[in-house]
């Protein structure tokens, strides 16, 4: 459901409201969406208009602003914590996370079980589970980033691989120790567009 654009006192579309009204224009008739190509169509059309570019840029950089504030305050403060964009103590934050496990029922040995019912075996089962899930995921993840950097922009995996090159690719990188550091989740997060955490 589409959000209402905010309005001004007088009735007119903020500066954010202009820049969505613009981005939905762009979508009229179109088959296919480029995020990217109307991320620069909207650039090139809001640095036209001076004053909406600032505008847009005193909305946008306030929420950005306060959420660096709250964080630096987070860092200053050992009683508080940062809980999406508020800065709450961090009792309530253990409060609000805690009721998660009330319900939550993870893979054990031989069923799903939950959390508070779960043995020293069921521990290690779920460990087990998630260590085994996590490594396909990475391994996977190891391959398509390899191929990537393999590739040129507009080439496509099967100009330049066969199928039984990934075959090879993917046992080699099977038969490494497989890590993700911070390095790789920082490139994944700022690739996919995802807030870095912490």
């Amino acid at each position: 459901m589409q959000q209402p654009l905010p309005v001004p006192q007088d009735g007119t579309p903020s500066a954010s409201g202009q820049v969505r009204r613009y981005v939905r224009s762009l979508l009229v008739d179109r088959t296919d969406v480029s995020i990217p190509s109307l991320v620069d169509a909207t650039i090139d059309w809001l640095t036209r208009d001076r004053p909406l570019l600032v505008a847009f840029l005193r909305e946008a950089l306030g929420s950005i602003v306060y959420e660096t504030v709250q964080r630096v305050v987070a860092t200053t403060r050992s009683d508080l914590m940062l809980l999406g964009e508020k800065l709450v103590g961090k009792e309530e934050v253990i409060k609000q996370g805690a009721i998660r496990w009330a319900s939550w029922m993870e893979r054990g040995a031989t069923r799903h079980v939950a959390v508070l019912e779960m043995d020293r075996q069921d521990c290690f089962a779920a460990a087990a589970h998630r260590f085994v899930d996590s490594e396909r995921h990475l391994t996977l993840g190891l391959l398509w980033r390899s191929v990537g950097d393999n590739l040129a922009d507009g080439e496509r995996v099967g100009d330049r691989f066969t199928v039984e090159d990934l075959e090879v690719r993917l046992q080699n990188i099977q038969a490494q120790q497989l890590v993700l550091d911070n390095s790789d989740r920082s490139w994944a997060r700022r690739l996919l567009g995802r807030r870095e955490i912490g």
